[in-house]
């Protein structure tokens, strides 16, 4: 397995997809792994974040603007900023009222050995002089693929949320759900306050509101890797102040599909309530599988529908499989209409787009699968989409990584 993912600003997307996706053409990035789409300063257009990494070599680039370089993609060029970093994973652009200036994050680490004592950087592409920061701390080797930002202790400031692995050559793996404290005045010269959740959760997760009754709920949706199954996380605290540890509680969901990837909560069959969307990795048979939430959902049976399966490796090697993340592209919920779903395809070397086949009946949860990108065995990263050039279409970015490429759709 080949950890490759994803967080994108939805709302950004259109509606609905009409036919098939329409390349662009592709760049040379080697070893393309994640990437990611950052608004501008006054929503002027986009920077494409992009990471790779390898056995000996890594690395963390941008390509400013890239709304402005459509006209010919394959001479779009990314400009490196960092080689420093053990195996940067998703690569994220931080909240600007997170630090008050346009930070990325970079997750680092992995279970190759030389790699696995990773942590998570902040880069500040304000600064005149940027170098990378360290926020997170603790002993032990981890490694990190994921950081949200949400208030955790709700002082009013942006926390780093995430979770982090701990796999031997030989022995258990294990992982935490953990997060990390803005301090006052948000420096970042120091590594900041840990504060550990659980012990479990290891890879990929989402954060997400449920409401039961009148009362709304902050809650983690995690996908452990190591020690398959999909869990929810939440505080039964008044103010959901996650700091208050003894009234952290927690459901597993699911430990019969499957090893859980990656997993995003939405309203998949336009129902108007939310469910869980995950990606089991495999290496003959990988699935996409969606949950139904239940009424009150620290309660009662979350039915499971499997949407599409049949990913399968088309390349040797140890710990390989497919697919990987998933992403939405919206429908119009308000009329009922059911959304259509990227799926990257990590080791199975394909992007898919699942739509579908009643779009406005929420008892049908049959789609079809139509794999737009293949690779023949190229792993395929962390999709990044958003109308960078504002022309009313979306652009969708995915990194082909044994390729070297950046392949670049309109949609």
């Amino acid at each position: 397995m080949m950890a490759l993912m994803r967080l994108f600003p939805l709302v950004l997307l259109l509606a609905c997809i009409h036919g098939a996706p329409l390349l662009l053409g592709k760049f040379s990035y080697p070893h393309a792994a994640f990437s990611a789409l950052y608004p501008r300063a006054g929503n002027s257009g986009y920077d494409l974040l992009l990471t790779s990494f390898g056995a000996l070599t890594s690395d963390v680039s941008t390509v400013a603007d890239v709304g402005n370089l459509l006209g010919d993609v394959t001479k779009i060029k990314p400009v490196s900023f960092s080689h420093a970093l053990k195996w940067p994973n998703e690569i994220s652009g931080v909240p600007i009222r997170a630090l008050n200036s346009r930070y990325v994050a970079i997750p680092d680490g992995f279970l190759v050995p030389t790699k696995t004592d990773g942590s998570i950087q902040l880069y500040n592409l304000d600064a005149p002089h940027p170098t990378l920061s360290t926020i997170s701390s603790g002993s032990g080797s981890w490694f990190y693929h994921r950081v949200l930002w949400v208030d955790m202790n709700k002082d009013g400031t942006l926390d780093a949320l995430t979770c982090r692995a701990n796999k031997p050559v030989i022995g258990a793996a294990r992982g935490e759900l953990v997060w990390f404290t803005n301090p006052p005045g948000h420096s970042v010269a120091t590594p900041w306050h840990e504060n550990i959740i659980a012990a479990g959760p290891d890879i990929f997760f989402t954060v997400t509101t449920f409401k039961v009754g009148t009362r709304s709920y902050e809650a983690i949706v995690v996908a452990e890797f190591f020690n398959p199954k999909v869990s929810v996380y939440w505080t039964e605290n008044a103010r959901q102040d996650w700091s208050d540890k003894a009234s952290v509680r927690s459901l597993v969901v699911d430990s019969t599909a499957g090893k859980p990837f990656d997993v995003l909560v939405a309203d998949i069959n336009g129902d108007h309530k939310l469910d869980i969307l995950v990606t089991t990795n495999s290496d003959h048979n990988g699935t996409v599988v969606v949950y139904e939430v239940p009424t009150d959902f620290r309660s009662g049976h979350y039915t499971r529908h499997l949407l599409a399966d049949g990913y399968a490796v088309h390349s040797l090697g140890l710990n390989k499989g497919g697919p990987g993340s998933p992403y939405l592209l919206p429908g119009t919920t308000s009329t009922g209409r059911k959304p259509s779903i990227f799926i990257a395809g990590d080791d199975s070397a394909v992007v898919s787009l699942l739509v579908p086949t009643s779009p406005t009946d929420p008892h049908s949860w049959v789609y079809t699968r139509n794999d737009f990108l293949t690779t023949g065995t190229s792993t395929v990263g962390g999709l990044s989409f958003a109308d960078v050039d504002g022309d009313g279409h979306v652009e969708l970015f995915a990194p082909s990584y044994d390729e070297g490429h950046v392949y670049v759709y309109r949609l």
